[in-house]
């Protein structure tokens, strides 16, 4: 049979939840470390990519966010092309141009 206390209850409970709560804290700041950890990866990644471009990407608090395509289209207008258009600017005009969007923490 299982040894319990009152009411049903295993008598090492309160020592029990106690490991779990500590394990479970352990457990969540193990994770943030690894986020951490490839945050910063992801940051010299993106510096790398940029070939130094941007000198001032990396500080100690920055942390790399989300990467993602974007379209970005200009409005049309309603004004024809014009003797002042360039060349392929009105047919571009409401034309989604594809983008890479680099979030950060602080950016």
């Amino acid at each position: 049979k299982k040894a319990t206390g009152q009411c049903g209850r295993h008598p090492a409970i309160e020592l029990l939840l106690q490991a779990n709560d500590k394990v479970r804290g352990m457990a969540d700041n193990v994770n943030k470390m690894v986020r951490d950890a490839e945050s910063r990866v992801k940051m010299l990644e993106v510096h790398e990519r940029l070939r130094g471009a941007c000198a001032s990407l990396i500080t100690p608090s920055r942390r790399f966010v989300l990467e993602a395509e974007v379209a970005v289209s200009r409005p049309k207008t309603s004004r024809g092309g014009g003797a002042g258009a360039r060349a392929g600017e009105a047919c571009a005009r409401g034309t989604p141009k594809e983008h890479k969007l680099l979030l950060f923490s602080d950016l």
